[in-house]
């Protein structure tokens, strides 16, 4: 990358900033041609294929940064770019799972499809400057998408399924096991295998463009370009010292800016030359801003239902349970992907998936029975694009924390009663009905199937604490209001087992068994039952 335009992008100053647009989680995608092909997986032996468009990269080791004797050279003795080259200190190695890539930069005519896809209009920016009309330049529909913010990738990452590559994921794509690799196709600078400032066009190419210069896996386009955002916070590699850089006889040491609220930007643009489009350049970037350099890939875990349940967790964020705590290796997912491969692009994706707690030390089963009564008990995190056929009222598409709450009264109800037979103003302190204010506690209102009988089943939302004479799953929301629930399936004492799942009516029942892992010879084995409204998840 030119000196002058390493210092905007450090700045912050390029002109192309961009606020990005809300987009409801539970958007739901138009009908979708039948010129598209499923793409479904549903257990994680399905996951050996790469998905469309995408390459598989082994798990290994990758080298990352810079030798320190090379800070110099590579920032032309000049302070201010030798600083931004400074943030790739030291060199080191990390390990990476095997996950997949997209072979190419994300591009316009997949970012239209997503637009049309969820109602969306394009960004401000991206409409000024670049599309006329809310439309794709002619001939650029292959074209890497730029001027897209982070938060804006982020809400296409949710509606494709997949995620953005963390910085040592991205270097290894690139790099392979190859450590002199300074490019992807290898050490030494060849203007003809990239899109670059050393070339006679000044503007990015289409995508795929110079196959000579892809990685070791077959990854293009990974330098040069456009940019690349990656899932990582700009923070100095462990070990990071400031580079004494020698003016005269005094040492002035040189640190960047780092930042964690930024992210890292990889892989330089068609604006840079052989010292920006290197594999180890960073820099860290504004997610707020939108930049004319700036593109993105994605990538996904081998995993099935991994990338549903990070995103649902990130929007759930819920107070009972932390990501650590949630056991992603025993997921179960069943996904579709409506790919339509004459153009290469995803016109939609479906999903149900359920990850359980991680491995946690518990009592026996009926110590169990008797603490859920207290405190219920979280059997993990579910998130669909489908609505539930759940009581009262169904669910709307997103993502929900489940628990298990046994029949009786608790502690806490029993607390509230005696209270309120404290409370000499109220005429019916000595009776077990809800608290002055609530809605009607009839049989008939609550349902002859309600587990809380003579209490309106709408009162769970504020209060469910109510004694009930059934065991029930209790599903909560993003603002973690409990909005429904569901009669307890029986829960019994078995060996651990894996999770699974078993469908019926072409998708639109599920049946979920999983084990709680407890670390005793037999674990509590739960089933939970669940009904998708409309065409199911079939296939």
């Amino acid at each position: 990358m030119s000196p002058i335009l390493l210092a905007l992008v450090a700045a912050n100053m390029l002109p192309f900033a961009q606020q990005s647009a809300a987009l409801s989680p539970t958007t739901q995608a138009r009908a979708i041609s039948s010129d598209v092909r499923l793409v479904v997986r549903k257990s994680s032996a399905d996951a050996d294929a790469a998905p469309p468009g995408m390459v598989h990269i082994p798990g290994g080791r990758v080298v990352m940064g810079t030798e320190e004797s090379l800070v110099k050279d590579l920032g032309s003795n000049n302070p201010q770019i030798m600083t931004l080259i400074a943030a790739e200190l030291p060199r080191h190695e990390e390990e990476v799972e095997s996950f997949y890539i997209d072979r190419t930069e994300v591009t316009n005519r997949q970012w239209k499809a997503f637009l049309d896809s969820t109602d969306r209009e394009p960004g401000e920016e991206l409409a000024k400057y670049y599309w006329v009309n809310g439309e794709i330049p002619d001939g650029q529909e292959d074209f890497p998408v730029s001027l897209v913010s982070f938060p804006d990738v982020q809400q296409f990452l949710q509606w494709s399924g997949k995620r953005l590559p963390n910085e040592a994921e991205w270097t290894r794509a690139a790099r392979g096991d190859d450590d002199d690799r300074i490019y992807p196709w290898g050490p030494r600078w060849d203007r003809k295998k990239l899109r670059s400032a050393d070339g006679a066009e000044n503007k990015p190419a289409k995508v795929g463009s110079y196959p000579e210069g892809a990685s070791p896996f077959g990854v293009l386009d990974m330098v040069g370009n456009v940019m690349e955002w990656v899932d990582s916070p700009f923070d100095p590699f462990e070990g990071f010292k400031p580079y004494n850089h020698r003016i005269g006889r005094k040492d002035i040491p040189l640190s960047p800016n780092f930042s964690r609220t930024n992210r890292i930007l990889k892989g330089g643009s068609f604006l840079d030359t052989r010292e920006g489009a290197r594999i180890d350049g960073r820099r860290g970037v504004d997610p707020r801003d939108a930049y004319e350099v700036l593109g993105f890939r994605c990538a996904r875990s081998m995993g099935n239902g991994v990338e549903a349940v990070m995103h649902a967790y990130d929007r759930l964020l819920p107070p009972r349970i932390r990501r650590n705590q949630l056991d992603m290796s025993d997921v179960f997912a069943k996904e579709i992907t409506h790919y339509d491969p004459a153009t290469d692009t995803i016109r939609g994706y479906q999903y149900l998936a359920f990850a359980p707690p991680a491995a946690q030390r518990l009592p026996n089963l009926a110590r169990i029975r008797k603490d859920a009564r207290e405190n219920q008990l979280v059997l993990g995190m579910l998130t669909t694009s489908e609505p539930l056929i759940v009581e009262p009222t169904g669910l709307p598409p997103g993502e929900y924390l489940v628990t298990w709450k046994t029949e009786g009264e608790s502690k806490e109800y029993r607390d509230k009663k005696r209270a309120r037979k404290k409370d000499r103003s109220r005429k019916d302190d000595d009776k077990e009905t809800p608290p002055a204010g609530s809605a009607a506690d009839s049989s008939a209102a609550a349902g002859a199937s309600s587990p809380w009988p003579g209490v309106n089943v709408n009162d769970i939302r504020d209060d469910v604490d109510y004694p009930q004479e059934r065991n029930v799953y209790i599903f909560y929301n993003v603002n973690d209001a409990a909005v429904g629930w569901l009669i307890s399936e029986p829960v019994t004492d078995e060996k651990r087992e894996p999770i699974k799942a078993t469908e019926a009516n072409n998708g639109t029942e599920w049946t979920i068994e999983f084990s709680l892992n407890t670390g005793n010879r037999e674990d509590p084995r739960f089933v939970i039952p669940l009904k998708l409204h409309g065409e199911g998840l079939g296939g």
